[in-house]
């Protein structure tokens, strides 16, 4: 009885041994040089290798034929069947670029209040700008209190919902939004006082470079850039409260509707009744 089954293990034992198949072989480029680190896989398991600085590799598959897979960056994958015929195998593997998926990159060309194909900043003229940093820092939510962060505009009075400047000691100025000019200020010589709710900068150019954009504007231009869609879905709440019953209100939200369509919607609401009893209430949309 334990003769047989010493020799039932010796034979199972045999088997085993004679299922793993080994394979050598070396990969090389089309030039004849080794290529190190080529990951060989055999198909079908989770045997795999790599080989080493001289290209060489040796890996045991656990049947007696099936098929290498050989890939490595900048070359072609190959495939080679092998087995108990051919336990030496020579790889050539062909270069080749590796695809990648492909990336759009878009951008928006920004609008510069100058009308000249340089920056403001090289720009033989003065011109300050309040970017949305600065308008949420300083939390400025109109014309007029933007005009009090730059120096040379004055605000003088408001009436009748327009705001009334001085740029430089001159009156007259030019209106734009978005780089067209507002028809509004040519009747009034104000700007219109409004909520900077879809605002995304102001622009200042003070001085006679003014003229480029007519109406005679010695004092300067006031350039109201409004925020633009988004190509994805975006939306900002804003609330500020005071006091004498003051409270501002902000909302907007952009995004697309198709791949050529895209939206903006913003509304704000200004209030207060002042520390002298007169109420102001703004409310603008777009």
């Amino acid at each position: 009885m334990v003769r047989k089954i010493l020799s039932t293990g010796f034979v199972l034992a045999s088997i085993g041994l004679y299922a793993q198949t080994v394979i050598t072989g070396e990969v090389h480029d089309t030039s004849g040089n080794a290529i190190p680190n080529v990951k060989v896989s055999f198909e079908g398991s989770t045997t795999e290798t790599i080989t080493d600085d001289k290209g060489k590799f040796v890996i045991n598959i656990p049947s007696s034929k099936g098929t290498l897979t050989f890939s490595a960056e900048n070359f072609h994958p190959f495939r080679r069947s092998v087995g108990a015929n051919t336990p030496v195998v020579y790889v050539v593997m062909k270069e080749g670029s590796k695809e990648i998926p492909e990336v759009v990159i878009s951008t928006q060309k920004k609008l510069e209040v100058n009308k000249l194909n340089i920056k403001n900043l090289d720009a033989p003229m003065t011109v300050n700008v309040l970017n949305r940093a600065v308008l949420q820092k300083w939390n400025i939510n109109n014309i007029e209190e933007a005009s009090k962060m730059v120096a040379g505009v004055n605000p003088v009075k408001q009436f009748a919902g327009f705001q009334f400047f001085n740029i430089r000691g001159f009156d007259n100025f030019v209106v734009l939004y978005d780089g067209i000019r507002d028809e509004r200020h040519t009747i009034t010589q104000s700007a219109p006082v409004a909520s900077f709710a879809n605002v995304e900068r102001v622009e200042f150019l003070k001085g006679p470079s003014g003229d480029m954009f007519g109406h005679s504007a010695l004092g300067g231009i006031i350039n109201i850039i409004r925020k633009k869609p988004t190509y994805t879905t975006q939306g900002e709440a804003k609330f500020t409260i005071g006091s004498y019953n003051t409270y501002n209100v902000e909302m907007g939200v952009g995004g697309p509707i198709s791949n050529k369509l895209r939206y903006r919607v913003d509304a704000g609401l200004m209030n207060t009744d002042g520390f002298k009893g007169i109420k102001e209430k703004n409310f603008n949309s777009s």
